[in-house]
C-alpha cells in the first residue's frame, strides 16, 4: 500500500513537473512584406516663355512623370485636375489648391533657349503638406545633349530627394 501511494505521488510530482512544459506553445510572428502605396505627385508642365519653351517643358514633364511612375513609388496626378497653371506657379504655389487634389509633392519648372543654342531646365520640388520647397535645381546643356537627358535628370534628383537613394 505504501509502495502504491508512494508510485502515485511520484507519478502526480513528474507530471506536475512536466505539465508547465508541455503547455507553453511557441510564440511565432511573421512578419511579411508590406504594402507600399504609390506617393502621389503633381507634375506640372514647366513654363516656357515662347511656344517652342513650352513644348520642351511639357516633353519635360512627361518624360519625368513616367520615369518616376516606372519605379512604382509615385503616382504622378492627371493634369485635368490641376488648379494652377505653370504660369501661376512661378512665384510659390497655392499649397491649399495642391491638397485639394492629394498631392503630397509637387515639381514645376521652367525652361528657356539660351541665345547660345544651349537649354536651360530648372525646377522646384514643393512638399506640399509642408509647404516647403524640398530641392530645387538648374541644368544648363547643349541641345546636342537633348531636353530628354535633362528629363532623366531631373528625375533622378526628383527620386533621390524623396526616397533617399540615389
Amino acid at each position: 500500500m505504501k509502495l502504491l501511494a508512494a508510485t502515485r505521488i511520484l507519478l502526480v510530482g513528474v507530471l506536475c513537473l512536466a505539465a508547465p512544459g508541455m503547455a507553453s506553445a511557441e510564440l511565432r510572428i511573421v512578419i511579411g512584406s508590406g504594402q507600399v502605396e504609390p506617393l502621389p505627385i503633381a507634375v506640372t508642365d514647366f513654363f516656357g516663355a515662347t511656344p517652342a519653351d513650352v513644348q520642351i517643358g511639357a516633353d519635360i514633364a512627361r518624360v519625368v512623370a513616367a520615369d518616376l511612375e516606372r519605379s512604382g513609388l509615385f503616382k504622378p496626378i492627371d493634369k485635368r485636375a490641376f488648379i494652377q497653371s505653370p504660369e501661376s506657379l512661378r512665384a510659390l504655389p497655392r499649397f491649399g489648391d495642391w491638397r485639394v487634389i492629394n498631392a503630397q509633392a509637387l515639381v514645376t519648372g521652367a525652361t528657356v533657349s539660351l541665345p547660345d543654342g544651349r537649354l536651360r531646365a530648372e525646377f522646384r520640388l514643393f512638399d506640399v503638406y509642408g509647404e516647403t520647397q524640398m530641392t530645387g535645381f538648374a541644368i544648363t546643356a547643349a541641345q546636342a545633349v537633348g531636353w530628354r537627358r535633362i528629363a532623366h535628370q531631373i528625375a533622378d534628383k526628383i527620386y533621390a530627394r524623396l526616397t533617399g537613394e540615389d
